[in-house]
């Protein structure tokens, strides 16, 4: 009688042979794990400081100006001339 009181084992559930399948990740859910410790490191880094404007701003901007302001004086002059004909 080897049942007598020692308790048999209860019936192994499918798969419980292969001990890759109970501690390991398959490579679907250690794919997803990874990416998933990568974007908790990744928002857990400091924000970086915004960098100055570059130093051609100014300039560029004044150029703008005058070329907005040459074209509003032709487009003037140009209605000027439409009026005196």
């Amino acid at each position: 009688m080897a049942d007598s009181g020692r308790g048999g084992a209860a019936p192994a559930p499918p798969g419980a042979g292969d001990l890759s399948s109970d501690d390991e990740f398959d490579e679907d859910e250690r794919v997803a794990f990874e990416e998933a410790m990568c974007l908790q490191l990744a928002s857990a880094q400091p924000v970086p400081r915004q960098l100055p404007p570059p130093p051609q701003v100014p300039l560029l901007n004044k150029m703008t100006e005058v070329i907005q302001k040459k074209d509003k004086e032709e487009k003037e002059m140009d209605a000027d001339e439409d009026e005196e004909e």
